[in-house]
């Protein structure tokens, strides 16, 4: 298990003490990626009382590892937060919380009419980092269930009902984005939708975002980066006359990764919420894919604002300009 060092640079805008109302602090990250070492942290350090979804299970069904009524878990382990964020105690909430419906349902029905700080704490452990940490310890979350998880990630977000949310950037692992788009040149797709590799069409959508409109640093990022996770998810499958690819759940593994592959000197700035923004972009990048109804589109603005949907629109634009050579002379289109 890694180390979660409690230092300030990396906890900003966050009053651990001497409060006015009590502090949810919501844990997000997957199995391994050092959530109860930071939720322990607190606890010495400032007094929180530390409520976990594992603990619940090994009270309710004696193993923490059981699956058993996964409704009665929960059910148990809100109440008791709930319960001690109205007598005035510090909370950490110490699950995975990957779901954005269900940290939203928790945060914004649940909790309505609790005076409360509510923040989101992000620990976005890499993937091989977390496998490694899991097998060290005593109780092993299934190889196959942390994958799952991973590819179910959904970024948490203000709009979930946060005050904040906060990325952990002691698990920041900083890699090369360009030998990633590298190697991703020679994964092919397989796919009738696309022309090109994971990675040539990585790059050609960020071309492409510049000719759909004058994008800002983040969006042009995001469409650079907005399939990154394909050769992670790639399923190979045969119909009966060729191979074909599908590449389920993509975007939400994508968004993960690129807390990792974005530039260094995007964390240089002493605050969260854009690196947030970019990975939102690629993690809902496929969602007007699926349903281009004016319904769908006020969703997504009720939810994240119109400047968001502009973009994503934008983001959607570039990556459907990115997928196929042109009919007509066969380059490029």
């Amino acid at each position: 298990m890694i180390g979660i060092r409690l230092r300030k640079k990396y906890l900003r805008g966050i009053k651990w003490n001497k409060l006015d109302k009590p502090n949810l602090v919501m844990l997000c990250g997957l199995p391994g990626s050092g959530k109860s070492v930071f939720a322990e942290t607190l606890r010495s350090k400032y007094g929180y009382v530390v409520h976990s979804s594992d603990q619940i299970r090994k009270e309710l069904f004696g193993d923490e590892n059981s699956q058993e009524d996964n409704g009665a878990v929960f059910n148990l382990l809100h109440k008791r937060i709930k319960d001690d964020l109205n007598q005035g105690h510090c909370v950490v909430y110490d699950a995975t919380n990957l779901n954005r419906r269900k940290r939203k349902n928790f945060l914004t029905k649940y909790l309505k009419g609790v005076r409360c700080a509510k923040y989101c704490y992000l620990i976005p452990t890499p993937y091989k980092k977390c496998l490694k940490n899991n097998k060290k310890r005593e109780r092993r979350v299934p190889e196959e269930v942390v994958e799952r998880m991973y590819k179910s990630f959904q970024v948490p977000v203000k709009a979930d009902g946060f005050d904040e949310v906060f990325i952990d950037r002691t698990a920041i692992r900083h890699k090369s984005l360009w030998w990633l788009l590298f190697k991703l040149s020679f994964v092919k797709q397989h796919n009738p939708y696309h022309d090109f590799t994971v990675g040539k069409h990585c790059r050609k959508a960020y071309t492409e975002i510049f000719h759909v409109c004058c994008p800002q640093q983040l969006l042009s990022l995001a469409a650079l980066m907005h399939d990154i996770g394909k050769k992670f998810c790639r399923q190979k499958l045969y119909n009966g006359e060729q191979t074909f690819c599908r590449f389920s759940m993509h975007p939400n593994v994508s968004a993960y990764m690129a807390f990792h592959y974005v530039p260094q000197w995007i964390y240089s700035k002493p605050y969260d919420h854009h690196i947030l923004y970019m990975a939102l972009l690629i993690n809902e990048h496929d969602r007007l894919m699926y349903d281009k109804s004016s319904d769908a589109a006020n969703k997504i603005i009720d939810e994240y604002g119109l400047e968001f949907y502009q973009e994503l629109s934008w983001l959607r634009e570039a990556d459907v300009a990115a997928q196929k050579r042109s009919r007509s002379n066969g380059k490029l289109s």
